[in-house]
């Protein structure tokens, strides 16, 4: 099923854990980052000042590898503290811990682990602040030969209300880079995040285009698309650098619209 395809196509081993941790980040949209931010509370001031300024700056290394594998690893250091800070505080609190707390910090364990194996292979999922809460975007970088390849950004189970993603609904991006050139299409699940992303397609175009890209085609459409269809990552040695410059301008331009 689409779960055995994402560790499969990710290159991830199946292992009982990372099955596990799969099926509820495709069935459930689970996001160990999004569900840490919600435990912050448990860390210091200081701590919790610089989570925030993490999640905030995820986004904006997207063009560079290194400093976005970076961030990705500086991400899991906060995640695990605030686990195990959780763990401390609730054992002081009460020398029992509920079955649900420990479920939860073993589901957010497990996320960690997976969310650190796709970051490893190029599958990010960047944080993207809506309010109080976080919505989750994922962007995938697929090398092909040279320096071509795909870029694949979604957006996805973002239900609760306060969230401004949600005028979008499940955004799909997927864009080919060939050289210079860049084509590919949108699909947005709900008729009005079609209508806000057609209208500001000009401005994707000359996003692109500023960086230097030219931009045969980028064609807007309504659909359900499956978050892992066709995503053929891995490791590669291929010069990605074009791939996420494409990928930081589309994840920017995604971001603004949802928050128009």
């Amino acid at each position: 099923g689409q779960v055995r395809d994402m560790l499969a196509n990710l290159d991830i081993p199946a292992t009982m854990e990372n099955i596990e941790a799969a099926l509820n980040y495709v069935e459930n949209s689970y996001n160990p980052l999004k569900e840490s931010y919600k435990r912050k509370d448990v860390l210091d001031s200081e701590k919790q000042a610089e989570f925030e300024e993490l999640t905030d700056s995820m986004s904006d290394v997207l063009d560079s590898e290194e400093s976005i594998q970076e961030k990705c690893k500086q991400a899991e250091k906060y995640m695990e503290d605030s686990i195990s800070k959780d763990i401390l505080n609730r054992s002081y609190e009460q020398p029992d811990i509920r079955y649900e707390d420990l479920d939860s910090l073993r589901s957010l364990s497990k996320g960690i682990n997976l969310s650190m194996l796709m970051a490893e292979r190029r599958s990010y999922d960047i944080p993207i602040k809506t309010g109080d809460t976080i919505t989750n975007m994922n962007v995938t970088i697929i090398p092909s030969d040279g320096d071509n390849g795909k870029v694949k950004v979604s957006i996805r189970g973002n239900s609760s209300d306060e969230d401004d993603v949600l005028l979008l609904g499940d955004v799909t991006a997927e864009v080919k880079v060939t050289g210079e050139s860049v084509k590919g299409y949108v699909f947005a699940g709900e008729r009005q995040g079609y209508e806000l992303l057609k209208e500001s397609s000009d401005k994707l175009t000359k996003a692109l285009e500023t960086a230097g890209f030219e931009v045969k085609n980028i064609s807007y459409g309504m659909n359900r698309v499956s978050q892992t269809d066709g995503l053929m990552a891995g490791k590669s040695d291929a010069d990605t650098s074009a791939l996420y410059k494409a990928a930081k301008i589309i994840t920017a331009h995604l971001v603004s619209v949802s928050k128009q």
